[in-house]
C-alpha cells in the first residue's frame, strides 16, 4: 500500500494511555487549525483488522501535516515500514510520572485502564525504547517531554512542529 509522497507528512505523538496525548494534540490544533489529527486506536475500535487500510485512505486525502496519536506500548510489530509509508517526519514522546498517569487514568471514567503503578512504569519504559528504536532505524527526529504540564507540552509540540517545518 503506497502513498504518494509530498501530499502529507505525519508527526507521531506517542506515550502510554493516560499521559495526555489527545489533550496536547487538541491544544495544538486550536492554535494551528490547518493541522489534522488521527488516532489509530479509534480506527482500530471502529474497523478492527481493517484499521490500517481505512487510516491510509484518510491520509491519502490529507494535504499538509497530520498529528498521529499512537500507543507505543501496544504490540511488538516493527513499524519502520509503516512510518516510512506514513511519511513520518518526527516523533514527539510525552511522558509523565507514574503517579500523574495513575491520577489521570482514575479521573477518566470513560475508559477502564490499568491502575498498577509497576505496570505503568513498565509500559512507559517499553514505549520509550520502542520510540527510540523507530527514531534511530528510520532517522526520524525525536523529542521527549516529561513536564506533565499540558500547556508546556502544547508549547513544546508547537516548537517541534515549527522546527520540522523548517527542514
Amino acid at each position: 500500500m503506497s502513498v504518494k509522497k509530498g501530499c502529507f507528512s505525519t508527526i507521531k505523538v506517542v506515550g502510554i494511555s493516560g499521559v495526555g496525548k489527545t489533550t496536547v494534540i487538541n491544544g495544538v490544533i486550536k492554535q494551528l487549525p490547518e493541522i489534522r489529527h488521527i488516532c489509530f486506536s479509534e480506527y482500530l475500535k471502529k474497523y478492527g483488522h481493517l484499521a490500517e487500510t481505512h487510516m491510509m485512505a484518510f491520509l491519502r486525502k490529507c494535504d499538509g501535516l497530520v498529528l498521529m496519536d499512537e500507543h507505543m506500548e501496544i504490540g511488538e510489530d516493527d513499524l519502520s515500514g509503516t512510518y516510512k509509508e506514513e511519511n513520518t517526519i518526527g516523533i514527539f514522546v510525552i511522558e509523565a510520572t507514574s503517579q500523574d498517569i495513575l491520577k489521570r487514568r482514575k479521573s477518566d471514567q470513560t475508559r477502564v485502564r490499568c491502575d498498577d503503578i509497576e505496570k505503568i512504569v513498565i509500559e512507559q519504559n517499553n514505549a520509550r525504547k520502542r520510540a527510540v528504536t523507530l527514531s534511530v532505524s528510520n532517522v526520524i527526529p525525536i523529542l521527549f517531554t516529561k513536564s506533565g504540564s499540558v500547556d508546556e507540552n502544547i508549547e513544546l509540540l508547537n516548537l517541534f512542529i515549527n522546527l520540522l517545518r523548517q527542514k
